[in-house]
């Protein structure tokens, strides 16, 4: 959807009283929660355009083959 940005849903969660784990590029998201990630932890990722990329890049990342 055009116009939608990390930004602006991490506004609209601070605006409800939460906060945003992560925002910034997908591209560097495997870096910033890789190291917050173990072994049976469940990942929720939520976002706009290209974010279905993200699960499998994260599971890479972590050297995990397990369903993304």
């Amino acid at each position: 959807m055009a116009g939608v940005t990390s930004q602006l849903i991490a506004d609209q969660l601070s605006s409800m009283g939460r906060s945003a784990t992560w925002t910034g590029s997908r591209d560097n998201l495997h870096d910033a929660l890789g190291g917050g990630v173990r072994a049976n932890d469940l990942v929720v990722l939520m976002g706009a355009g290209d974010i279905t990329r993200s699960g499998p890049e994260l599971l890479a990342a972590l050297g995990g083959d397990g369903i993304a």
